[in-house]
């Protein structure tokens, strides 16, 4: 991710995009997959491409697979959302995205979804 809260009483001073710990090269690119891809004109694998090509990396410098594009088109603390355990609480860092987007996007990626559940002939004798 690429906004991490990083809020202590010492870093009220420090601005609020700092003090989130936003990455100020890759927080626009992140926000950009967002908006391509709520488009619909986009699969993951050109999305990754496209990303890729513009300089979205890993921490590593590594370009992010599809799987990770879909983690991070997934991801809820780019709203604004922490999740703790299974309980989820509004962060104090800035939203990368709003939440009109971040609901389009999920949108689509339920549009996208092509999986279907998996059928065996024969039921295995363990379950």
């Amino acid at each position: 991710m690429y906004c991490v809260p990083l809020h202590t009483e010492a870093n009220d001073s420090v601005a609020p995009l700092q003090r989130a710990g936003c990455d100020p090269v890759m927080a626009p690119l992140v926000r950009d997959a967002f908006e391509l891809y709520a488009t619909g004109e986009w699969p993951l694998h050109r999305l990754q491409q496209e990303m890729s090509r513009r300089g979205l990396r890993t921490r590593n410098g590594l370009s992010l697979s599809r799987a990770n594009i879909a983690r991070l088109l997934k991801n809820k603390a780019y709203v604004g959302v922490v999740r703790w355990g299974e309980v989820e609480h509004p962060g104090i860092h800035e939203p990368l995205v709003s939440s009109a987007l971040f609901e389009k996007v999920q949108g689509v990626l339920a549009l996208h979804n092509k999986s279907a559940p998996r059928v065996t002939k024969h039921e295995h004798y363990l379950r």
